[in-house]
Formats: C-alpha cells, sequence, structure tokens
C-alpha cells in the first residue's frame, strides 16, 4: 500500500473514531426534564382519614452493587392510639426506635436500640431532660417520655415516608391504567427509564441515568395519596453516554434500589410494656 493509500485510510479512521468519540459525548439526544417537586401523585398525603390504618415500608439499597443499607417503617393508626417503628440497618450497623403515643392521655413513649458506639456516644450527647440512655447486655438503648405528643398528621409528616418520598423523587411517572384497590379507586403509574435532567426552579441541579426501572405506584385516584408502591430501578451519575460507560466499568457513582410500600386499612396498637406514662411534670409515673 503506497503512503497515499495509507494517509487516505488513516485519514478515514481518525473521522469515524472522532465522529464516534462525538456521538458518545453528544448522546443522549433527547432527555426527561424532571422536576422533583411536581409529582403525579402526594407523598405527604395521608392514605387515609379512618381512625384505624397501617403503614408498611422496606427500602434497600446497593450502591456499586453491594448492600448498602437497608430501612423498614411500620406506621399505625388505632383509634387514639399511635405506633411508628423504623430499623435502619447500614454497613454493620443497626438501630431499631418504636414510638408509641396516647393521643387521649396526650403522652407518648419512645424506646431506641442501637448496636452501635458511635451512635450511643451521639444520644449521650444530645440526650433530653426525660431521657435515659444506657448499655445493655446486646447494645444499648434510649427511653424517653414527653406529654406533648404529636397528631397523627405531624408523626406522618415527620416520615413522609422516610425512604418512599426521596427515592420516588429521582424519577418521572406515566399514568398507564387506572384500578381499585379494595373499596379505593387508584391511578396507576410506571417509572420512566432513560437519561434525566433534573430541574428545580427552571435551573438543571444534576444529570443522571436511570435504568431497569421497574414495577409500579398505585395512587388513590382522589387525594393522590399513596397506596402501593413496588418499584426497583438502578441511578448513574452520567450525562452522556461515555461518562455513564466509564462509571459502570470503573464503578463510579452508581446505586440500585428496591421500594415497597403498602397502605392496610385496619391496625391493632397495644401499649408496649417498656411505656410508662409520665406524670404531669415531665417524670415518669
Amino acid at each position: 500500500m503506497d503512503r497515499r493509500r495509507i494517509a487516505i485510510v488513516g485519514a478515514g479512521c481518525l473521522l469515524v473514531v472522532g465522529a464516534v468519540t462525538g456521538l458518545l459525548l453528544a448522546y443522549p439526544f433527547s432527555t426527561v426534564t424532571h422536576d422533583p417537586y411536581e409529582s403525579e401523585f402526594d407523598t405527604s398525603a395521608l392514605p387515609s382519614d379512618d381512625d384505624s390504618f397501617a403503614i408498611d415500608e422496606t427500602i434497600r439499597i446497593y450502591e456499586d452493587g453491594d448492600f448498602a443499607l437497608e430501612l423498614e417503617t411500620g406506621f399505625a393508626v388505632d383509634g387514639e392510639h399511635v405506633s411508628l417503628e423504623t430499623e435502619w440497618d447500614v454497613a454493620d450497623e443497626t438501630t431499631r426506635t418504636v414510638r408509641y403515643t396516647d393521643l387521649d392521655g396526650e403522652w407518648d413513649a419512645t424506646r431506641s436500640w442501637t448496636d452501635s458506639a458511635d451512635t450511643y456516644e451521639g444520644w449521650l450527647e444530645h440526650a433530653g431532660e426525660n431521657e435515659t440512655i444506657e448499655p445493655v447486655d446486646d447494645g444499648y438503648v434510649s427511653l424517653d417520655t414527653s406529654t406533648d405528643p404529636s397528631s397523627i398528621e405531624d408523626q406522618f409528616e415527620s416520615t413522609w415516608f422516610v425512604g418512599t418520598d426521596p427515592l420516588l423523587s429521582q424519577l418521572s411517572f406515566e399514568r398507564v391504567d387506572e384500578t381499585a384497590i379494595g373499596d379505593r379507586s387508584v391511578d396507576v403509574f410506571e417509572p420512566e427509564t432513560g437519561w434525566y435532567e433534573r430541574v428545580v426552579s427552571g435551573t438543571t441541579v444534576d444529570e443522571y441515568r436511570v435504568t431497569d426501572a421497574e414495577g409500579a405506584v398505585y395512587a388513590d385516584a382522589e387525594t393522590g395519596a399513596l397506596v402501593s408502591v413496588e418499584v426497583t430501578f438502578s441511578v448513574v451519575d452520567a450525562s452522556n453516554y461515555a461518562a455513564y460507560v466509564y462509571e459502570r466499568l470503573d464503578g463510579g457513582d452508581s446505586y440500585t434500589a428496591e421500594l415497597s410500600y403498602a397502605v392496610t386499612d385496619e391496625a391493632t396498637v397495644e401499649r408496649p410494656a417498656w411505656a410508662d406514662e409520665p406524670a404531669a411534670d415531665g417524670e415518669k409515673g
């Protein structure tokens, strides 16, 4: 092959490489413009105005394929009695918290357990006036009481809902159907896979790719409140295909989320044995 032909072939190869590189950097050609404050449903709405209902939530997060955390939350209302339970498993640490509220008696009690010495030290540093903190055989326990309990609405809003809202706010959804769950008419939404441009007040604040988005969200057709959620998805911090490939190969910023959320129309809440009603002055009774 003469030099002129070699030069032509070489130039052609450079053009192809340049074109492919340009496409990788330019791709995607379309994105999902996503405003997390404009949801297709209302995660802040109470799922029921009845005097008895329960919510159960499970969240699992995997970072770059490795387990990162699991969160289980239970919120139950039985007339004037309310229970809020959370359990966090993060790395090698576990923390469980149970808050029992007697709205009729206007008091509540909270018991937390952890196997983390760091969490225990944090409790000691920020201990409340009526809080008792002590080591036990299998970890550490905090016990606190109050004569100023939060309302059902405030307790629900304080969870909002612990893992469900921030995870769903990463996604855009398409309404695909309507059906019924029990006596409820619900709208069915499915998550969108694709390149996302996260926009807040007209300004792009983040760009990422959502893959393997599966499952559905069921929301009350009247109120928009969540009724049931079964969703899994993966997020890679990348704004184009070249960055996406690099992040996947290099083990960069990516995570997979599994989310389960369900509302039950009836619940029973019993007073735990450790929950002592405080006297009017705030001391335990």
